[in-house]
């Protein structure tokens, strides 16, 4: 596919420029100060990832060519890194993506508009007669119970970040929260105005308008009054929270990946408390430093486990939910069943779990058919899905905690990050039926959270990296050197075309556990690798 069409597939930069995330050497940050750069013929433009102001990411830079090019992203980083001796690391910031994300994009635009129009899913279990707000009661997530126990009385609030398509910027919408922190929105999407997050409703190819008014009316929605369903109370699962709308893509699969950590960034200095994510895209080394960074300074991360359609592009956790630093949220449905079917042949959209080593910082909350606002409805509930709904569920219920426990003083900042896990974990239901399996830790019951108090744990969760072990046994990287091989950068293109292509995955999944390797394995591995358009040449290259 040429480059011209994928940019009007992704809706990514609106010019056909290469874009590469380039780290420099540390010793080099105060020397750094050039205005452009070479890979052979094509030359680059840089700017810092993050402003001037900022303490984080400052050996961090965002190369966008100024020529064409035949060669792939990947290409151009590892071309980069070679011809720039202070550049020690690059990464595509529009990473190539098979058919199957363009299917999942364009089948996760039709789920959401679905939701807007109709009544429960009945693929899913909901409750007969109907229970509005069933998700919120003590049946369930016990969200209402516990925002109820946590009452804002006076003093800071707590501060919840979103990260989204944005919010609905009329202020008729009867779920738009309470605290709402316009003066402090930030905007992301090349081309728009980047101090205002509003959604502005507009729809592209794999745009998703209104999701983030959907999310955050689940996180923070506002106190409705709906005589016909018999409910006059918080729509919402932390509603006296101050919310902070960070508007970071159209889409809830990031095609782009700085917009992520620049977010991130701005959620640390802007002092917020938690995060809540309903979005994901793809294995990133930038990804992995900025979300250590938030642990480091206690920022709670909370980001959906992703969803698929047929167990495609994949079943497992997505980034940055694959990260051990975050809270990565699965669905679990009204009757307590997984929100995933092992039917081989069931093609609508389910939640993603596993694999088994991935589940021991994820928990579950409960999805889909729970109530949510929609964007330019006003008065209108529909029904949120995905592991999108679960999602702010789980920040909200980390929001509560924080709150009752406010005047708690940590030594290290990441102990809060970690007391509050440890409190949604310990108190998770786990008697459902392969609770561990699909849920990790259990089931949200955000009542039982608050009755555990603050841990202080003497050690952090070891620091985040995108680390593939079977890459060792594939390349001997534990019995010989290979210097000409930039192991960073194999190991993250690696771990995108694993995520995305189901054979080249069974193939590397094989390996595990394994500390050698046949030539039979190997030369399946290089044959599929070699079957893969996006596939650089440098990685085809490393394994002749």
């Amino acid at each position: 596919m040429n480059k011209i069409l994928l940019c009007i597939l992704f809706l990514v930069p609106f010019v056909c420029a290469e874009e590469i995330l380039i780290k420099i050497k540390a010793d080099s940050v105060t020397s750094f100060a050039k205005k452009s750069i070479r890979a052979g013929e094509v030359s680059f433009t840089i700017r810092p990832l993050t402003n001037k102001r900022s303490r984080f990411a400052t050996n961090w830079y965002v190369a966008t060519s100024n020529e064409r090019s035949d060669k792939s992203s990947w290409d151009l980083a590892h071309q980069l890194v070679k011809e720039n001796d202070d550049i020690v690391y690059g990464e595509p910031n529009n990473p190539a993506m098979n058919s199957h994300y363009r299917e999942l994009a364009r089948a996760l635009k039709k789920q959401h508009s679905a939701n807007d129009t109709r009544g429960y899913s009945e693929t899913w279990s909901y409750p007969n007669p109907d229970v509005f707000g069933w998700n919120l009661q003590d049946s369930h997530s016990q969200l209402k119970r516990a925002r109820r126990e946590a009452a804002y009385k006076s003093g800071r609030r707590i501060r919840i970040a979103h990260f989204d398509t944005g919010y609905d910027p009329d202020s008729k919408n009867i779920t738009t929260p309470e605290s709402l922190r316009l003066d402090l929105q930030k905007n992301f999407v090349k081309g728009e105005d980047e101090n205002l997050a509003a959604d502005p409703g507009t729809s592209g190819i794999a745009d998703q308008p209104g999701h983030g008014t959907s999310t955050m009316s689940v996180l923070a929605g506002n106190q409705i009054d709906l005589p016909s369903k018999k409910y006059k109370d918080y729509l919402g699962g932390a509603p006296e929270a101050d919310i902070v709308p960070i508007r970071l893509s159209t889409t809830v699969l990031l095609f782009q990946v700085d917009v992520f950590a620049q977010a991130l960034y701005y959620a640390i200095e802007n002092d917020c408390d938690v995060v809540s994510m309903s979005m994901g895209g793809v294995a990133s080394k930038l990804w992995a430093e900025a979300v250590n960074d938030a642990y480091n300074n206690g920022v709670v991360v909370v980001t959906a486990a992703g969803n698929n359609f047929a167990k495609l592009p994949t079943r497992y956790l997505i980034y940055p939910a694959k990260f051990k630093r975050v809270i990565a949220v699965c669905g679990v449905n009204y009757d307590h069943s997984p929100y995933y079917k092992e039917d081989p042949w069931f093609v609508e959209m389910q939640g993603n779990w596993g694999p088994k080593k991935l589940m021991d910082y994820a928990m579950a909350a409960y999805t889909p058919n729970v109530p949510a606002g929609k964007l330019g409805k006003k008065d209108h509930i529909g029904n949120g899905g995905g592991t999108s709904a679960a999602t702010p569920q789980i920040a909200a219920a980390a929001a509560l905690w924080l709150h009752k426990y406010r005047d708690f003083k940590y030594e290290h900042p990441w102990q809060k990050v970690n007391a509050v896990r440890h409190a949604l974990f310990s108190s998770a239901r786990k008697d459902h039926k392969d609770s561990e399996k699909y849920f990790g830790n259990g089931t949200l019951r955000a009542a039982d959270a608050l009755k555990v108090a603050p841990k202080l744990d003497k050690n952090p969760v070891p620091k985040d990296e995108v680390y593939l072990p079977y890459l060792s046994v594939f390349y001997g990287w534990e019995t010989f050197d290979q210097p000409a091989i930039n192991k960073d950068m194999i190991t993250i293109e690696m771990a995108q075309l694993e995520q995305s292509n189901p054979n080249l995955r069974k193939l590397l999944e094989k390996l595990h556990g394994k500390t050698s390797i046949s030539e039979e394995e190997k030369n399946a591995i290089s044959a599929e690798l070699h079957k893969i358009p996006e596939a650089s040449q440098q990685l085809l290259d490393s394994i002749k």
